[in-house]
């Protein structure tokens, strides 16, 4: 009986060692996106976001698949994904994958909806190269997709990204002014709430950051841009997709928040991120715009 004992103790103290070292060499989940300086020798050879609408229908009810796909042009130490749904300027859904040692990412989706909507996606393809003397660097491309999807009684279900008929752009036309009335609403809301001058910013959306890839923001030159976007992009990881935080003892997901505004200071000194949560929560995340010597 005491050896029996003495065996059960031994293997519990090895299990226990055993889960200690697994969770210290293979961490289930890496909770940061990090910037570092970018690396001139290391390239995406593709990156996407797409989105298509199945021929597949259900109880009034439509699928939707989201996919991002990216591939760099050699392994590396870390790769990341991340992406944002938004489906009538509502956050839907998000994605997040991280591999190591590998160049290519894919993940994707099959989500289900309803009516008449605009779904749009943006996502972050990331890479991060380990160099001799502990030197770091970092790759980044956005990509984005935005589909309309027409579900009607009156004509077959559809889809387009540009009208390619008068019905279609009159649906166009129709959902762009409803969701863009909504979030002028959210957004106006928001900036009387912080009083916030709005001539002393310039106004982005989420879903505009994918035309900077290769144009700077906004009065700044296209390397201080890639640096401002690379933190904005870790802000976002780590504030707003991993959950939104009121307080030290009060977080929020994410999920059903209106398309965030990105207010960068013309004086280049910090950048706000106005977010309508989904129960009416006013939130700022602030980000100071670092000069390229910090």
């Amino acid at each position: 009986m005491h050896a029996r004992k003495s065996l059960l103790i031994t293997i519990l103290i090895v299990a226990t060692f055993s889960l200690i070292l697994s969770r210290f060499f293979y961490p289930e989940v890496r909770e940061s996106l990090t910037y570092f300086p970018v690396d001139p020798t290391l390239a995406f050879l593709t990156a996407e976001t797409k989105l298509t609408l199945l021929n597949e229908k259900d109880n009034d009810e439509y699928m939707v698949e989201w996919e991002t796909y990216s591939e760099t042009d050699k392994k590396v130490y870390l790769r990341q994904d991340i992406s944002f749904l938004y489906t009538d300027g509502v956050l839907s859904d998000t994605m997040s994958e991280w591999k190591e040692e590998v160049s290519l990412m894919e993940n994707g989706k099959k989500l289900k909806g309803e009516d008449s909507s605009f779904i749009q996606s943006i996502s972050l393809h990331h890479a991060e190269v380990h160099l001799q003397d502990d030197v770091i660097k970092s790759a980044q491309k956005m990509t984005s997709d935005a589909l309309y999807i027409i579900d009607s009684s009156f004509s077959p279900l559809e889809s387009f990204r540009t009208p390619n008929n008068k019905e279609q752009e009159e649906w166009k036309k129709i959902l762009d002014h409803v969701i863009a009335q909504h979030l002028q609403y959210s957004w106006n809301e928001l900036i009387q709430h912080f009083q916030i001058n709005r001539e002393e910013y310039h106004e982005l959306t989420l879903l505009d950051l994918a035309d900077y890839n290769d144009k700077p923001l906004p009065g700044l030159d296209q390397e201080a841009s890639q640096q401002v976007l690379g933190q904005l992009w870790e802000g976002l990881y780590k504030n707003f997709l991993l959950g939104i935080k009121l307080s030290p003892n009060d977080t929020i997901s994410p999920i059903g928040s209106k398309m965030p505004l990105i207010l960068i200071n013309k004086d280049l000194t910090n950048i706000y991120i106005l977010i309508e949560g989904k129960n009416g929560e006013k939130i700022r995340l602030i980000q100071e715009i670092s000069s390229k010597n910090d």
